[in-house]
């Protein structure tokens, strides 16, 4: 396989992910809707405006404290800023200027947000293929192509732009996108500049007007400023013997661009809020009132990174397996969050990128089959320090804000992959390069690169299922791999995956032990909002009538799910045809305390009445602590029998 192979192939999972199956991004929607968009900014432009077109609501400026999100009872526009009477954007401008109003300039059409992080987020995989491409010539020039090439598919479906590119992907990821794609851009032009042995000018021209129309995306940033710094340094060290250098047209080239953005976006702050300084965040009609809660708290940087880094996926048989909801650790050498802290669904990058331990294995390694080495490989240390400073320093600036959130990852997973790959290039070539037999890390290489790809290429269909699930191409790739949804489903249930994959037979419900249940038929209504409760620790007995005599494979059961799973552990089912039992079997639920979903697998028998008897109420709460028994009060959210 050709690098241009790779990089089409990354461009239509792109499009493919975000466009719907017919690739279409509905350019021609003639506005933004009713949720916040860059096209309301870019409408405000085209109108000479810096303020949005749309008024607020007069119920919303009578209000008292219109930022409180208790008193405003639904009224206002979600993550506007509202500012003396009027509506402003938080949001840098800089996607507007640069994609959305040209767009709309010379096509008519209305740019849409998905398309806009579609472009953006495959900028930036470009500039970090740049950067991989770059190094590897300059420094492992060894390495087989195959890795760089696999380094570069890593970057490309790992680096959370499955995720950010969704079909309702929404102002919030085009801004971080637009973000990624400056900042990682402004990286590869420093680097490049460090290396050019010529006249320089024009990639610190780049990198340095990079850096400030990054600042215009995401304000965060500009703290990235200080890589100017770093650039300035490097090439003052290395050019330090050296004659006939011009410093005063080196410094203009890499410190003007920045600051005449940042003069820019200070002005335009100054326009519409009379302070350089403000960019309306804390005039928000969010989810928070910012003047009373902290937009960034430096005590979250002691817990939040924990569930960036670490926090697991969701595995279950439900296409495509991994899910972004899985369940959010809680680190018990952690301190408390505070009380207006939002913990959204994330995973961590170590838990779904395998590919970041890599270097760590060749490290070992080394360490464990050599003393010393003599090799001349070099590691680039100062490519390195900027790819994961801006890595981590982003890491700790988003776990500063008031809740974790999925597509913050996309900030820091770019570099961190990169640096990643620069740390395994370096160990292979200086440490293994010599070995021939070397085929079990390259295995291990492949492995974790292969699963990193394979995680989040799943985390990016999900978003498919979650969003438009009815899509044609989503349902005809599903049934594609139903064989290995059904191996899956015994081992690791969904409730989702069993009523897609399981034949169901209706069946009509009534209750006779201890007392008629008026709520019983909830068991079989197809919703998961609704409950079968038996108030009290106690047995009981129901009845299951199938609509016609049919052949019973087994039965599913669904627990009430409240601070434990609510459900019995012992089931006795009686088969009854024509008034004869013709079968009884029991079962016991040893871990129902622990696992949600119960299967009771039956010896296939044809019935036209079942008798349940479910008996030892759960009283061990999801934790593992026991509660109280005279507190529960078992029953089922869903009861489902299989036919053949």
């Amino acid at each position: 396989m050709k690098l241009r192979h790779i990089l089409i192939f990354i461009l239509f999972f792109y499009l493919w992910l975000s466009g719907s199956d017919t690739f279409n991004f509905h350019l021609d929607h003639g506005g933004a809707g009713d949720y916040i968009s860059y096209n309301h900014l870019t409408n405000a432009f085209l109108a000479g405006k810096l303020r949005l077109l749309e008024e607020p609501d007069p119920r919303l400026l009578a209000l008292k404290n219109p930022y409180d999100p208790s008193s405003r009872g639904g009224v206002g526009w979600h993550d506007a800023t509202l500012y003396k009477g009027k509506y402003y954007l938080y949001f840098g401008a800089t996607p507007a200027v640069l994609l959305y109003l040209p767009f709309k300039f010379f096509t008519g059409n209305t740019m849409t947000d998905r398309l806009a992080s579609v472009i953006f987020m495959y900028g930036a995989f470009l500039f970090a293929c740049a950067i991989l491409i770059f190094l590897h010539k300059q420094y492992f020039p060894e390495i087989k192509k195959w890795k760089l090439y696999m380094s570069i598919a890593v970057v490309g479906v790992a680096n959370c732009a499955p995720f950010i590119i969704r079909e309702d992907n929404g102002i919030y990821n085009v801004a971080i996108a637009c973000g990624v794609f400056f900042l990682t851009g402004a990286i590869y032009f420093f680097i490049k500049a460090i290396h050019k042995k010529e006249s320089n000018l024009l990639l610190l021209f780049s990198g340095s007007l990079f850096l400030g129309l990054g600042s215009g995306a995401r304000a965060q940033i500009l703290l990235f400023g200080i890589l100017l710094l770093f650039v300035l340094y490097k090439i003052r060290k290395d050019n330090f013997n050296k004659v006939n250098v011009n410093k005063s047209k080196e410094l203009i080239a890499l410190f003007l661009p920045y600051f005449v953005c940042l003069c820019v976006l200070a002005l335009y702050n100054y326009l519409r809020f009379g302070n350089i300084t403000e960019f309306g965040f804390r005039y928000q009609t969010g989810l928070y009132d910012f003047a009373k809660v902290k937009s960034l708290d430096i005590n979250n940087i002691f817990i939040a990174p924990f569930f960036y880094l670490f926090n697991i996926p969701a595995f279950d048989s439900l296409f495509p397996y991994v899910h972004i909801d899985g369940p959010i650790i809680n680190y018990p050498f952690l301190v408390a969050f505070p009380y207006y802290y939002g913990r959204e669904p994330v995973v961590g990058i170590f838990t779904t990128i395998p590919f970041l331990f890599l270097p760590v294995i060749y490290f070992i390694c080394q360490k464990y089959y050599f003393n010393q080495n003599t090799s001349n490989i070099k590691l680039p240390s100062f490519e390195l320090f900027i790819i994961l400073f801006t890595g981590i320093i982003n890491l700790l600036l988003i776990s500063m804000a008031p809740g974790s959130c999925m597509r913050y990852i996309a900030e820091f997973a770019t570099h961190l992959i990169l640096a990643s790959c620069i740390l395994w290039f370096y160990f292979d070539s200086r440490y293994f390069k010599e070995i021939k037999d070397n085929h079990i890390l390259n295995k291990i290489s492949v492995t974790l690169a292969g699963l990193s790809i394979l995680f989040w290429t799943g985390l990016g269909i999900d978003e498919i299922r979650i969003r438009n699930k009815n899509r044609s191409d989503f349902v005809a790739l599903s049934s594609f791999f139903k064989p290995i949804t059904k191996i899956l489903i015994e081992q690791f249930p969904s409730w989702e995956a069993i009523k897609l994959n399981v034949i169901s037979i209706p069946i009509t419900l009534q209750s006779y032990s201890p007392e008629p249940s008026e709520n019983l038929q909830r068991a079989t209504d197809g919703l998961l909002q609704t409950n079968w409760v038996v108030s009290g620790n106690r047995s009981a007995i129901i009845e299951a009538i199938p609509k016609e005599k049919s052949i019973i494979k087994s039965i599913w059961l669904l627990s009430r799910h409240t601070s434990l799973y609510e459900a019995w552990e012992n089931l006795n089912v009686k088969c009854y045809l024509d008034g004869n039992l013709v079968k009884e079997e029991s079962f016991s639920f040893p871990e129902a305390s622990k696992k949600r979903i119960q299967h009771a697998k039956l010896d296939s028998v044809k019935t036209d009445r079942i008798e349940l008897g479910f008996s030892k109420p759960v009283v061990i709460n999801i934790e593992g602590k026991p509660v109280d028994p005279n507190s529960v009060n078992p029953g089922y959210t869903e009861i489902l029998f299989e036919g053949e």
